[in-house]
């Protein structure tokens, strides 16, 4: 909306404000932009004034020795001459109320900054914009509270902002949601914030990790939200923090002090960032008009902004959000560990399954893995990570571990987790061309070479097995001392297989008409074998 302004007379400044303007401008240095700040008006008509001021050939030492009428002498005034007064008519300020009633991202300093003083470059500073807004109110609503004196590095206050962004997706021309982490810290209350598709455990997780990581360092205390991903159960005196959370801040060693349920002035630095992102960073986000298609396009143009942003100056104290945190809080945190921290999902049971295998699914496949069998019953919990899954029985810790599967065979079994009764079962179905081979290999070296023939003799080892299984079990008949040496024959005779073996053990050899007899029995002292043919 168009201001309407109406300029009642010419500007003249007093004494005060010529002499403080003349001096920020021989002394300080001082610019257009600085000097309008300090007197609270245009800069436009600060140059004016100083060209004045400068074509009178007026310094400050001159000026500080006139008096008011001897000044507006010197620079062509008519003394008793009135302030210029702008006058900004109601509609406009009931434009600037349902603005700012609209939207809870818009704020006094937006408005001003991207309508009003692009539109009146010569109309009201920022401190009268808000004084003549206030003003018009007439009255306010005033909410006493507690002023908060932050100690630098001793926490980071972390929340969702509430607003969406929606990103495209070219492939299937849907749209998705983005949604804002934000992080403080401190005495500078120095924001980090990073988009994400989804507000699960994971990229909640991820998102502590990045932010760490961001600040260089470690705080004492993290004062999440009453967020599922941080707190199970809230409550004041002893909330019930998530497994996945918990271990997070073991690993860096921080604390985690939940704020209290609808209780903003427990965490008012984050809160008033999210109302100073709302403003500065998603307005803008929008106001671009880009139509996001990746997450990271979209984290990127953050930091861009963000970098930006927190350059900006305080209103009410020196130095920026990001000069009070390299000074303040940064050199308050502790340092980084060394090991990276590994995030996970968790996954709770109240009972544990009596088959022993705990259910995981990965989109749209279901896996499953092994745990000691007598825990069965037993309430407990799986943690997800990238390349593991760990199994945990509440009350007596971890009692697996496995390697974490995404395709290929369903169960994953440890044989040492089955009953007494199942293993052997167990090794059998999970048997390979190595446990062929390493049985043959006790038996003896033909053993050996006849299985290894058997085994590449298809195209698949898995073709056979069953030939390993019934020479193996020969040795259970005859001995291996017996099934050795029939393997031997075999192999001389160019017939590494079941049915060779099988030949010179069931039939006496065609050349040597020999039956091979283990020597436990032709040593035995009640069997007489003297005469034999």
């Amino acid at each position: 909306m168009k201001v309407k302004v109406k300029l009642e007379k010419k500007f003249q400044a007093n004494k005060e404000e010529i002499l403080r303007m003349l001096f920020m401008y021989e002394y300080q240095n001082g610019t257009s932009r600085t000097v309008a700040q300090a007197l609270g008006c245009g800069k436009t008509k600060v140059a004016d004034l100083y060209r004045e001021c400068r074509k009178a050939g007026l310094t400050y030492e001159d000026a500080k020795d006139m008096s008011g009428a001897e000044l507006c002498r010197v620079l062509g005034k008519e003394t008793g001459e009135e302030a210029a007064v702008i006058k900004v008519a109601d509609e406009y300020w009931e434009w600037v109320c349902r603005e700012l009633h609209s939207s809870k991202r818009k704020t006094l300093s937006y408005i001003w900054t991207e309508f009003y003083s692009k539109d009146n470059p010569d109309g009201l500073g920022y401190s009268q914009f808000c004084r003549r807004y206030n003003n018009w109110l007439e009255t306010a609503s005033i909410e006493i509270i507690l002023p908060q004196e932050r100690i630098p590095g001793r926490e980071i206050f972390i929340d969702w902002i509430g607003d969406t962004i929606l990103l495209l997706d070219n492939e299937t021309a849907s749209q998705r949601k983005a949604y804002f982490f934000i992080a403080t810290i401190g005495d500078s209350s120095y924001p980090f914030v990073e988009a994400f598709l989804r507000m699960d455990q994971k990229c909640w997780i991820q998102a502590h990790i990045d932010m760490l990581e961001f600040y260089g360092g470690v705080p004492r205390l993290f004062v999440p939200d009453n967020t599922k991903t941080a707190v199970v159960y809230a409550n004041l005196y002893d909330p019930q923090l998530n497994h996945a959370y918990q271990e997070l801040a073991h690993h860096y060693e921080v604390g985690i002090t939940p704020a209290r349920v609808r209780a903003p002035n427990d965490k008012p630095t984050v809160e008033s960032g999210v109302k100073w992102l709302e403003s500065w960073l998603l307005t803008w986000l929008e106001d671009t008009g880009k139509i996001y298609q990746d997450i990271s396009d979209l984290n990127r143009d953050i930091r861009q902004r963000m970098a930006e942003l927190v350059e900006k100056p305080f209103q009410k104290r020196a130095g920026s959000r990001k000069s009070v945190f390299e000074e303040l809080d940064k050199p308050a945190l502790r340092t980084l560990p060394g090991d990276e921290f590994l995030f996970f999902d968790t996954v709770t049971k109240k009972r544990l399954p009596a088959n022993w295998h705990f259910e995981i699914r990965e989109g749209k496949d279901t896996f499953y893995y092994s745990f000691p069998y007598h825990y069965a019953g037993r309430p407990g919990y799986a943690h997800l990570y990238p390349k593991k899954v760990e199994i945990y029985v509440t009350g007596v810790g971890r009692v697996a571990i496995h390697q974490r599967r995404f395709t290929g065979k369903r169960y994953v079994t440890e044989t040492e987790h089955a009953p007494a009764n199942q293993q052997e079962r167990i090794k059998y179905n999970m048997r390979t061309g190595t446990y062929y081979r390493s049985k043959a290999a006790k038996i003896g070296d033909n053993t050996a070479r006849v299985v290894k023939a058997i085994l590449e003799a298809g195209p698949v080892e898995e073709q056979g097995y069953k030939s390993c299984d019934g020479l193996l079990r020969m040795s259970e008949t005859y001995g291996d001392f017996a099934l050795e040496k029939a393997c031997k024959r075999a192999l001389e005779a160019g017939r590494p297989n079941y049915t060779g073996v099988n030949s010179f053990l069931d039939k006496k050899a065609a050349e040597g008409g020999e039956v091979i007899i283990p020597p436990s029995e032709t040593a035995h002292e009640n069997l007489r074998t003297e005469g034999w043919k």
